[in-house]
């Protein structure tokens, strides 16, 4: 891919993984491989830090299970 977009940050936690921003669209499958090299734990979480589409342009990617936390204002604007 060309251009990345913002930063992600993986935490993995006794439940499960927590992502810090998805990036552009179509970064998705490409998170989660590389997630996949580091603990077999689902993703259980995805905090976007804000609306702009570096940051949640590929929450889709991820399973309707994953729990999204934003700000309020986020949620009209994605």
């Amino acid at each position: 891919m060309s251009s990345a977009g913002g930063n992600t940050a993986v935490f993995v936690t006794n439940d499960g993984v927590v992502v810090v921003d998805t990036k552009l669209a179509g970064w998705g499958q490409v998170l989660l491989d590389k997630i996949k090299t580091v603990t077999n734990k689902p993703v259980i979480t995805i905090i976007n830090t804000h609306t702009h589409g570096d940051h949640t342009g590929s929450n889709n990617m991820f399973p309707a299970t994953v729990d999204i936390i934003a700000h309020e204002n986020t949620k009209g604007e994605t």
